[in-house]
């Protein structure tokens, strides 16, 4: 079960990032054409002057839909997949990843990569990987610089940085308006009401950030929930776990670091995704505990069944 989810992660990246390479190179996709040419700020001189998307609907939702593929991938590579596709597949989809611009996408990539080296003691493979990169940024400077373009705009007239920003004040104003708030939430579906009566100063009516949806939605008891669930994956595969089931923990991971710049629970690309990795997590968990105690269970019936005098010689 586990792997068939992985696969479908691994697959799906990369079909998004054939689909990127089409629209980009040979024809834009239809239902995303207006949309590829509305950049954002820090694009302007961009690598072919635009912004890719896939089909998902959205460049922030398809790099978020890339990186646990990409992720996938590469755990695929450490534990033993190394051949040509496995490196030819991420670096095709590290290039749809670049042509996205979600910087946001970008930042989760490399931290939970960085993280994930270290799980698994390969801190040597990154020096090792910088020294082969250093090369190949070095030709190709402008796709670093267009990088560089887009981070730049961090400290400028940015309204994505600035609203989310933003939400922030606006989101704990809206919780300390009374206990039923702070406790419970506006309930599921509350917060457009809230956007309609209190909206935010640049009128924007979207918080990007999936924990502050959840603190309006559900409250600070639905917001201790969401932790406490998401403490026991990482423990239960990031610290505890079997190498084999540690790439959940990493894509979770990633879509919580990613979820602190767009509602990653309100499109079904990752919505669907997450709360199958948590169903597949607990299955494990379940799986896990069922051979624990089959084992203890065999090991009973073992001992009762032995001959007395090595019941007594005992």
């Amino acid at each position: 079960m586990d792997l068939v989810v992985k696969r479908s992660i691994m697959y799906a990246g990369l079909i998004q990032s054939a689909i990127v390479m089409y629209s980009v190179f040979v024809n834009p996709v239809i239902n995303i054409a207006n949309f590829v040419n509305d950049l954002p700020v820090g694009t302007d001189t961009s690598f072919l002057n635009t912004r890719a998307m896939g089909s998902v609907g959205h460049p922030v939702v398809l790099g978020a839909v890339l990186v646990p593929s990409i992720l996938c991938w590469i755990d695929d590579m450490i534990l033993g997949s190394k051949n040509k596709v496995t490196y030819a597949a991420i670096g095709l989809q590290l290039f749809a990843l670049y042509l996205s611009y979600s910087r946001g996408s970008w930042i989760s990539f490399v931290l939970v990569f960085i993280i994930m080296m270290i799980r698994y003691k390969k801190t040597s493979k990154i020096w090792a990987l910088a020294a082969v990169s250093l090369p190949i940024v070095l030709y190709f400077d402008f796709l670093i610089q267009d990088i560089l373009n887009r981070f730049a705009v961090f400290g400028q007239n940015d309204g994505s940085v600035s609203h989310r920003l933003l939400m922030y004040g606006w989101t704990w104003e809206q919780l300390v308006r009374g206990p039923r708030q702070l406790f419970f939430g506006e309930g599921l579906g509350g917060l457009m009401q809230r956007f309609i009566e209190s909206p935010p100063s640049d009128g924007f009516l979207a918080i990007d950030n999936v924990f502050l949806t959840v603190l309006m939605q559900f409250g600070a008891i639905g917001f201790v929930l969401l932790l406490t669930m998401l403490w026991s994956v990482f423990y239960r595969h990031l610290w505890k776990g079997s190498s084999n089931s540690r790439w959940i923990s990493f894509v979770i991971l990633n879509m919580c670091i990613v979820g602190g710049t767009f509602e990653v629970f309100s499109w079904e690309n990752t919505g669907v995704m997450f709360w199958i990795l948590i169903g597949v997590s607990s299955s494990l968990l379940n799986r896990e505990r069922q051979q624990q105690h089959s084992s203890i269970y065999l090991e009973k019936q073992d001992y009762s069944h032995r001959p007395l005098h090595h019941h007594l010689s005992s």
